[in-house]
């Protein structure tokens, strides 16, 4: 079953008697493709922090291991476009400090008429920040994926756009 962890315990049977359990060992199955339409709110992710990214439930949280600057990305409950929680990334504007919130599979996307819809804004009051749009056939990893879309935030205090990225043939999803 899809998204669900079980505890194993294991013991040595090879010898004349048997050893103690040992565990538990946990391991969770990787979470089962949904069906669109999909909406993620974050009003059931735990609230994180700058060191627990806290991303929903089937979703992935990447965060590049040569950054050279502060950045990550967490479940946050302030300042949000709807509902009490929204996902922030925090990054220092640097080539190498990418933070990616990756969504749960989606098994029929492939039918070429979907789309994301998000909110997203600056820190900063003076210059927007752009928003890379995806996709990637493995949910912890971003070697593979394809770039649809580059998105300017807003700055400033509120979210004013929400903003559309089509994920069809002629943008390129995988």
């Amino acid at each position: 079953t899809g998204s669900t962890c079980y505890d194993v315990y294991v013991r040595d049977s090879c010898a004349t008697t048997m050893s103690p359990w040992f565990g538990p060992f946990t391991f969770c199955t990787a979470c089962d493709p949904v069906v669109s339409p999909v909406f993620e709110g974050f009003e059931n992710a735990a609230t994180g922090s700058s060191t627990n990214p806290s991303q929903p439930d089937c979703w992935g949280y990447w965060e590049n291991p040569a950054a050279t600057t502060s950045c990550y990305g967490y479940t946050y409950a302030s300042a949000t476009p709807i509902g009490t929680k929204h996902f922030r990334i925090y990054n220092y504007y640097s080539a190498t400090d990418t933070v990616a919130l990756i969504s749960p599979g989606i098994s029929d996307l492939t039918q070429g008429n979907k789309l994301i819809k998000f909110y997203a804004k600056s820190g900063t009051t003076t210059y927007s920040t752009p928003v890379i749009v995806g996709t990637t056939p493995t949910q912890g990893d971003l070697r593979n994926a394809t770039i649809i879309d580059t998105i300017q935030s807003d700055f400033g205090a509120a979210y004013n756009t929400e903003f559309t990225v089509y994920l069809d043939t002629a943008s390129g999803y995988n």
